[in-house]
């Protein structure tokens, strides 16, 4: 899956994996494996994760060669009934 946020690519492999296109390659910001099931991208980059857990990337670069960690990554909800997130016309979460 592959989205478009505001001014970056963002994607998400079936591992799990978010990455962003910097510089002609992907950077990994989280590498959750099987734990992140979907993505949306406006001003901010988003995540669903299983259990209805909703971060949001903030910047943090994570140490290590394979990048990415929950450093990365602040929650804004947990609601296990939470399917979906989408960003509106305005670029704000619903």
């Amino acid at each position: 899956m592959i989205k478009a946020g505001f001014s970056d690519f963002y994607r998400l492999l079936r591992n799990g994996q978010v990455s962003k296109w910097q510089r002609n390659n992907w950077v990994t910001l989280d590498h959750s494996p099987h734990n992140t099931i979907a993505i949306t991208a406006g001003t901010q980059l988003y995540e669903l994760r299983k259990g209805g857990n909703i971060s949001h990337y903030n910047g943090i670069t994570c140490p290590g060669k394979t990048g990415g960690c929950d450093a990365s990554f602040d929650q804004c909800d947990q609601n296990p009934s939470t399917v979906g997130i989408m960003i509106n016309g305005n670029l704000a979460i619903h």
